[in-house]
């Protein structure tokens, strides 16, 4: 960038150059016999130019979105986060019966913010470092709606203000206002074409020119459908607020794409490059989805670039990329090669949906500085990429038990459904749940009766329990455990201890009600019937609700993935999770060059059978060895073992694959053993607070070298050894996928690869 300037300034010099030859040479007074005058305009002159020169301000400016809320589940980018104090975001479009009909209630993407016989103040961020720009302003989209009516729409007594703060909210100006129409209601689309622009003033006051009112009854081409305020020059700071006020249940204003615009110099430097990538990637694969754990490199944030094609183009400097976690749709590093990138923020894990079964993907995660958005991005490239292959069998989602006859009097807030997600993500979005008695509940189509997330509940849950074992998320990871609890604020707090250590996680969603009558009807004596649709596949389960079965607080019924149900009771009054397979116990012990595996469960659900998997310190991708038959659906413990035979020497990792009837997997913990027969072999490897101990099962001769790698080949540790030694060790600790190298003075090199937590 410095040497465009250096250029862009002796382009200026010349200019101003050719203009002092042609002054010379055209003006009489520049003859020979004026040569002293001459000498003191042209030094004189050409002080001018380079004072002119050193002074010009080269940078370009640039018009561009510094901030934006489309509301969206996952908002565009860059940001500009929000509060709120009523009102509510909306999807889908008006109805038939609405007016304007059958218009969307959104402008970009899926979704817009409403009010609807209520007051709706939104506070947005503060958007800092205005200064060097200029025609900056806030501008957002603007709807009206008549609801399930023809009569209706914003009068008079309907408004939306604009409030702009520019000390980051410490004051705040009334500078703009929208009023229905004072003779009959009005109502227009997003895609009306008048506008409401004024110049921020600071006054806190709506002057005349400042007040729009709506045009008359009706659907109106010309309604007010842009808002703008445009900012004041100097401002270093911009932060915005918008009211939006109605008084009926049958109207409905409605705003999208709020966002601040400025042009602003693109004189742009890049940050300093971070140093240390991303490393420690797992993958939990799924049939259309995929979650991606990585641990953080040295950059303030990162990016997921995501390919079939596992040549992967690196991003640009100075540029930013709009990521979506639905393969795809986000921004293209490579359009030639369909680079997508997937993630870009500031945390160690996504989940990518979207994907195609039985289909091999390449990521890589590319960290970078920013201070500037499309300014002073610095992208640092990773020295290797990861590859996977989505799973080819897609199950479905399935109920799996429903607490069904609460602990307590309050049955519609305290009631349970336990549901096991699919081969793929879930969005909270895709799930409806029809209830036996209640309705419905889902996030769009279903009302109030929405699902939420309650924070406080969770950690109660958690603290009880003893371990982090429930999640909130919005986007519901393949094959995992889903809790959905029948109100928003249970009266009692479920002890599920029993399953720390070693459970969840669980993911926890709550629905929207604060009713005390029950969903499922306890002992009508007749069936029940509960439904989840899950956006393209649905479960339904019948019970027979009856004293029998569900007349006791704490009854409960499972279901297989047939849907037959098994009634019981939890005598403690509390709902376990219902997992394919309870372990009690997972063990590994060696002998000679073999390792004999045992392992004990507490119950098991619809199980086909065990594969067992060995990885080693060579090639750490898992591999079966052999099948151990389960025992279906049982409550009683029962005891496996399984001999793994004709080892080499060297250091093993075991897992158990668990594998339903339905094809449905789930994975043990690892296990590791070491098999030392003539050959070097790391026995075991201690970490301590700021040291590691390797313990080997022979001596390292004198005068070798031990070096050890991260899996990306960076080398962090190398050391000689002076003395013959069977342990040794090192000044920090060590953990991720390693790799040991070991250069004897006499027999050559020994290589150990290692996965430590």
């Amino acid at each position: 960038m410095e040497i465009a300037y250096f250029f862009m300034r002796w382009f200026v010099f010349l200019i101003y150059m050719k203009a002092l030859f042609s002054f010379l040479s055209n003006n009489s007074l520049l003859n020979c016999s004026n040569k002293s005058l001459s000498k003191i305009l042209v030094n004189r002159f050409s002080l001018l130019v380079l004072f002119l020169i050193s002074t010009v301000n080269f940078n370009v400016f640039s018009q561009t979105t510094i901030a934006i809320q489309d509301f969206e589940a996952t908002p565009a980018t860059p940001t500009m986060t929000y509060s709120n104090v009523g009102g509510a975001s909306v999807s889908n479009s008006s109805a038939a019966g609405d007016r304007p009909a059958t218009s969307p209630f959104f402008t970009s993407g899926t979704t817009g913010w409403s009010a609807t016989s209520a007051t709706s103040k939104i506070t947005f961020a503060n958007n800092l470092n205005l200064g060097g720009c200029n025609t900056k302003y806030f501008e957002f989209k603007l709807a009206s709606f008549s609801i399930a009516s023809t009569a209706n729409g914003a009068d008079q007594t309907d408004s939306v203000t604009v409030e702009i703060s520019l000390d980051g909210g410490t004051t705040w100006s009334k500078e703009l206002q929208v009023r229905g129409n004072a003779g009959a209601n009005s109502y227009w689309a997003f895609n009306a074409t008048g506008t409401a622009t004024v110049t921020h003033d600071g006054n806190n006051t709506v002057e005349a020119g400042a007040l729009f009112t709506a045009p008359s009854t009706g659907s109106n081409a010309n309604g007010h459908s842009t808002i703008r305020v445009d900012l004041p020059v100097g401002c270093t700071q911009a932060r915005l607020r918008i009211s939006l006020k109605n008084n009926t249940a049958n109207e409905r204003w409605v705003i999208d794409d709020a966002k601040l615009v400025a042009t602003c110099p693109v004189g742009c430097v890049s940050e300093t490059q971070p140093t240390t990538e991303a490393s420690s990637v797992t993958i939990s694969e799924g049939c259309t989805s995929a979650q991606l754990n990585f641990t953080n490199g040295d950059g303030i944030f990162r990016m997921v670039v995501m390919s079939t094609n596992c040549t992967i183009t690196a991003p640009n400097d100075q540029t930013n990329y709009n990521s979506s976690s639905t393969y795809g749709s986000g921004d293209l590093t490579a359009v030639a090669s369909g680079d997508y990138v997937v993630y870009n923020g500031s945390a160690a894990t996504t989940i990518v949906s979207g994907l195609t079964p039985n289909t091999s993907y390449c990521f890589k995660i590319y960290e970078y500085n920013v201070s500037t958005t499309n300014c002073t991005e610095n992208y640092l490239n990773p020295t290797f990429s990861t590859s996977f292959t989505t799973l080819a069998t897609c199950a479905d989602p399935q109920i799996r038990s429903i607490l069904v006859n609460a602990c307590t009097v309050a049955e519609g807030t305290d009631e349970v459904v336990i549901i096991t997600n699919g081969n793929s993500a879930l969005n909270v979005n895709d799930i409806q749940i029809d209830f036996p008695s209640g309705g419905s509940f889902c996030n769009s189509g279903c009302g109030t009766q929405t699902f939420v997330n309650n924070a406080t509940y969770v950690s109660n849950l958690n603290t009880l329990a003893g371990c982090t074992l429930f999640q909130y998320v919005t986007t519901i990871p393949a094959n995992s455990s889903v809790v959905v609890f029948s109100g928003s604020t249970p009266t009692m707090t479920f002890n599920y201890s029993s399953e720390c250590p070693g459970g969840g996680p669980y993911y926890v969603l709550f629905c929207n009600n604060t009713n005390t009558a029950g969903r499922f009807a306890n002992n009508a004596d007749a069936n029940r019937t509960l439904t989840v649709d899950f956006n393209g596949s649905t479960d339904v389960v019948t019970f027979y609700s009856s004293n029998a079965n569900t007349g006791d607080d704490g009854d409960y019924v499972s279901f297989d993935n047939a849907g037959n149900p098994t009634y019981g009771n939890s005598a403690a009054c509390s709902t376990p999770i219902i997992l394919p397979i309870e372990y009690k116990s997972f063990e590994v012990e060696s002998k000679n060059n073999a390792a004999n595996l045992n392992w004990e469960t507490y119950s098991e659900r619809n199980n086909d059978y065990f594969e067992i998997e060995i990885a080693n310190q060579f090639d750490t991708e898992f591999k079966t060895i052999g099948k151990v038959k389960g025992s279906g659906s049982t409550t009683s413990e029962n005891s496996y073992s399984f001999l793994a035979e004709n080892l080499k020497d060297g250091y093993y990792y075991f897992r158990l694959k668990q594998v339903d009837f339905d094809g449905q997997v789930s994975s043990s913990e690892i296990k590791t053993a070491t098999i030392a027969g003539n050959g070097l072999a790391i026995l075991k490897i201690q970490n301590d607070i700021d040291y590691a101990k390797l313990t080997f099962n022979q001596s390292i001769s004198q005068g070798s070298t031990l070096e050890i790698f991260e899996i990306t080949g960076k080398k962090v540790f190398s050391q000689e050894i002076n003395e013959p030694s069977k342990s040794i060790e090192i000044n920090q600790t060590l953990s991720g996928m390693l790799i040991f190298k070991i250069q004897h003075p006499t027999k050559g090199t020994e290589v150990f690869r290692m996965i430590l937590e």
